[in-house]
This record gives C-alpha cells, sequence and structure tokens, in this order.
C-alpha cells in the first residue's frame, strides 16, 4: 500500500512538472520587461554632491551617463566637510540660492531623460541628522 502512495505521487508531481513551461517564450512580457525595465524597476543610484563640487553642466553630464547605463533615478546625497582648501564654486554652499538653482536644474534634466531625481533627508551619509542631534539619540531609536 505504501508502494502504490508513493508512486501515485510521484506520478502526480511529474504530471504537474511536465505542464510548466520550461522557458518564457520570445517576446513574452515578462522577458520584455527584464531587457527593458519599466521606469520603476530600473537602477537607481546615490548621487554624491560633495560640498559646492557641482555644476550645472556636470549635472546634466552626470544625469546622461546615468541614463546612458540605465539607470532610472538618482538620489542626490549632499556630503562633504565643507572645508575644501581650493573649492571650485566657493560662491555655491549647502543651502544658497546657488545650491537650490542646481536641485531644480538636476529635476528639470532628469526629467528631460525620463528620470527622477530624490534628495536625501539630511546632509551626510545617514538618515539619522547630523551634529545638532544628541548622541545618545542615535543609539536608541524612538518609533
Amino acid at each position: 500500500m505504501r508502494n502504490i502512495f508513493t508512486i501515485l505521487i510521484c506520478a502526480a508531481l511529474a504530471a504537474m512538472l511536465a505542464s510548466v513551461p520550461l522557458s518564457i517564450h520570445a517576446g513574452s512580457p515578462l522577458e520584455d520587461d527584464f531587457k527593458t525595465p519599466p521606469p520603476p524597476a530600473r537602477l537607481q543610484a546615490y548621487w554624491f554632491w560633495v560640498d559646492s563640487s557641482f555644476s550645472k553642466e556636470g549635472i546634466a553630464k552626470d544625469l546622461e551617463a546615468m541614463k546612458s547605463a540605465g539607470f532610472g533615478a538618482a538620489l542626490i546625497l549632499n556630503v562633504g566637510s565643507g572645508a575644501l582648501a581650493n573649492p571650485p564654486w566657493p560662491d555655491q554652499t549647502f543651502h544658497n540660492q546657488k545650491y537650490f538653482d542646481a536641485i531644480k536644474h538636476a529635476a528639470a534634466e532628469a526629467k528631460r531623460l525620463g528620470m527622477t531625481t530624490g534628495l536625501a533627508n539630511a546632509p551626510g551619509y545617514t538618515g539619522t541628522g547630523g551634529p545638532w542631534v544628541p548622541e545618545p539619540r542615535l543609539r536608541s531609536p524612538s518609533l
């Protein structure tokens, strides 16, 4: 009796496996989406803006390079110490008008290329804040 049950289970599994297609047909939606992912599924990049080392020309070139490499989005992270010895553009610092103009330009360029941009919620590498957040708070998250 036990052998018959085992044979029946094996036969049922074999029948199920035989009915599953082993390859994706050319031109199927899954294959098309894999080859050309829809915008929400495309690669996304962390885009580091170090101190004042950004320009409108550089922004356009960066986004065009990301687009040609298959990226669909970029998250702008403002990093740096603000203490560059010879900053290339000393008059455009974090949160001044030229900085905001550059952000607007990045958003417009991304839109032109069919991409999206985002901004990190605070300067630096983490979302925990900056020097204004007391150190003990960083150790115990509040929910």
